[in-house]
């Protein structure tokens, strides 16, 4: 339907999977999260939790929010109720295919202009969006949206409280192809309750009016100022020149279970995906949680260099990325004169940057194929893995013989100062050196660094050291497991052990090793949880593990005792494993949740431990669901005995 004052079309058909989960899961594993769903012992399936931190629930058979404890989920439940209560908040009404007054006052009188919605809306009113493409008017130019005002889509018509939404059925679309111009959305000055909230973004171009100015910046969205909330959006096919979906000036805000797909930025542009740069003193932060970057990518021109093929951060900025993953993000090299690209899925060079919790797979760069920081860089429990550090970021056809400078080092991660606590770093690649990691200052502790491989040298260079195909550059190692460490290089001392207190050189027992090709990529894809045994396990520094990050990037209890397997570690145990996923031993004696053979006053803290940490061990009346009656469940299962 086209009006005078917006356009819109009904759109209803459902779209595909939003998430990429590069990593397999280990399919015996009987504690896991979110990609498998083992079965009880009698034969019904577990309700696995999801320790995602969404904004709100949008699948309408939620039994239960994953992030916190039965008290807490009730009064989220509540909160949620008294959204939808009359008399709160003013709801305002947008529905495509609306046949009734126009007017926005309930779905038979919806809006059918999601610019008029927003010409009405005023601060602590909601705008709820059913399926169908919208396009910003003319005379709007874009889908603006106003301080204090959350706009929601995903809605089918007819619902009554957010609730009930589900926005993977009932696609909301904000569509480049109905667009008067770009950025499709613009918020300014917004607040945490300024909330963009269950939408698509995508088939926005924006066009490039003059080099370096905002008219080539965030086709799809330009933030400028304040700290906005984007939750549950997906980002596709949408191109411009610097940050080809989202533009970030003077902001802070927070995208929360968004995903980014297959956005361009072109003509010597950075950020494939997302482009951030303050101008303001203070520090910004730029925070992602629980998203995905897939397939983003950034062309390299004649005379600029072309970084961040998903994520581009400039200085002034702080990053924070929670429980993500960046997959399949290339950075290219498309130009004459060589300049090398940097940080196939993420370029920082702000202050300081954060990851937890997320993986980095199959990433292209010429230097830091998952990650290049020019700040500092706190990494945790995360995976790298299937990232390729090429020459001057050439890929396929986009090789046109130019003249190269040095390039190919850290397939990983090639960052300034870094400390990287319980990550695996494994099967990535360099055309040069150190495919793992390549630090200016690193430290590195309760990880596992295996299987990385460079090109082999030419006829009559030398084979480098094993370990410098792991990890280059000045670092310290404590309690890890890289591969090459202890053994000698030719013309040099022995290593010393105590150089690298608590840390080994033997094969981790991946469940499936990786195999990386001579030229990069990877033969076979690694599952890089461990097998009971392995050396990784029970083995790291409990001292070290950050305060307030106790899950692994499967969401289990970061510390849980193997006792098939010798405790080596430092600290009191039971000791915390090396790598990104943390060994659980399955158990046939439910109130045994500590798993140490014995049943005793440890269990019942380790039970509340696991229900605070949504653990599957939590649910001792395996019923699917973790809640308070599994706590009466446990006592008669600890009567009972084993």
């Amino acid at each position: 339907m086209s009006t005078a004052t917006g356009t819109s079309t009904r759109r209803t058909s459902p779209r595909g999977s939003r998430r990429s989960t590069p990593t397999t899961r280990r399919p015996t594993r009987t504690r896991t999260a979110r990609s498998t769903r083992p079965t009880s012992p009698r034969g019904s399936p577990i309700s696995m939790p999801d320790v995602r931190k969404r904004y709100v629930p949008v699948k309408k058979d939620n039994t239960m929010n994953m992030n916190t404890n039965g008290a807490k989920r009730l009064l989220i439940a509540l909160s949620m109720t008294m959204l939808a209560v009359p008399g709160m908040a003013q709801t305002i009404y947008v529905d495509a295919a609306a046949t009734g007054a126009n007017d926005g006052s309930g779905w038979a009188d919806a809006y059918t202009s999601l610019s008029d919605a927003l010409a009405a809306a005023t601060a602590g009113e909601q705008v709820w969006v059913a399926d169908g493409a919208y396009g910003p008017s003319a005379a709007a130019g874009s889908f603006d949206i106003p301080t204090d005002v959350a706009v929601y889509g995903g809605f089918a018509g007819g619902e009554t409280s957010l609730a009930q939404r589900d926005p993977e059925t009932f696609i909301s679309v904000i569509d480049g192809f109905l667009s008067q111009g770009s950025p499709m959305v613009t918020i300014t000055n917004g607040t945490p309750s300024t909330i963009l909230d269950g939408f698509q973004i995508s088939d926005a171009i924006a066009a490039d009016d003059a080099l370096g100015g905002v008219g080539g910046a965030g086709a799809g969205m330009l933030i400028m100022g304040g700290s906005p909330t984007i939750a549950n959006c997906n980002f596709l096919g949408n191109s411009a020149r610097l940050g080809g979906s989202v533009f970030v000036l003077d902001a802070s805000p927070v995208f929360d279970t968004c995903e980014f797909r297959g956005n361009i930025s072109a003509r010597s542009g950075e950020g494939g995906a997302v482009y951030a740069t303050t101008t303001n003193a203070t520090p910004q932060t730029l925070t992602f949680i629980d998203s995905t970057f897939v397939s983003n990518s950034v062309h390299q021109g004649h005379f600029a260099t072309g970084n961040g093929g998903g994520l581009y951060v400039g200085p002034g900025y702080d990053l924070v990325i929670d429980h993500c993953s960046f997959d399949g993000n290339f950075a290219f090299h498309n130009g004459t004169f060589g300049n090398a690209v940097l940080g196939g899925a993420v370029y920082f060079g702000g202050n300081h940057m954060s990851v937890d919790r997320s993986t980095f797979s199959n990433n292209y760069a010429a230097f830091g194929a998952g990650i290049y920081a020019q700040g500092t860089l706190d990494c945790s429990n995360s995976v790298f893995t299937g990232n390729r550090a090429v020459i001057n970021g050439c890929f396929g056809p986009e090789c046109n013989g130019a003249p190269d400078v040095p390039s190919g080092v850290g397939g990983a991660m090639y960052v300034a100062t870094a400390t990287m606590t319980n990550c695996t770093v494994a099967g990535n690649w360099a055309a040069k050196s150190n495919a793992g990691c390549t630090f200016g200052n690193g430290t590195v502790v309760n990880s596992v660094l295996w299987h990385n491989l460079d090109y082999p040298p030419l006829p009559g260079e030398d084979v480098p050291p094993l370990v410098r195909t792991q990890i280059g550059g000045t670092y310290t190692i404590t309690s890890s497991n890289v591969q090459g460490l202890l053994q000698q290089i030719p013309g040099e001392d022995p290593p010393d052990p105590a150089n690298w207190p608590g840390s080994v050189d033997v094969d981790p027992q991946f469940v499936i090793t990786p195999v990386v090709g001579t030229l990069g990529g990877l033969l076979v894809v690694g599952d890089l949880h461990l097998q009971s045994g392995s050396p990784s396990v029970d083995s790291g520094d409990n001292n070290a593990v950050p305060a307030g990050l106790m899950l692994d990037i499967d969401g289990l209890s970061r510390i849980a005792d193997d006792p098939n397997t010798p405790d080596t570690g430092m600290g009191t145990a039971p000791y915390v494993d090396m790598g990104a996923y943390e060994f659980t031993p399955s158990t046939t004696c439910l109130p045994d949740v500590n798993g140490d053979g014995n049943l005793d006053s440890a269990d019942f803290t380790a039970w509340i431990a696991a229900f605070n940490a949504n653990d599957p061990a939590a649910d001792q009346n395996q019923d699917g669901s973790i809640d308070p009656s599994d706590f009466t469940a446990w006592i008669a299962n600890f009567n009972a005995g084993c």
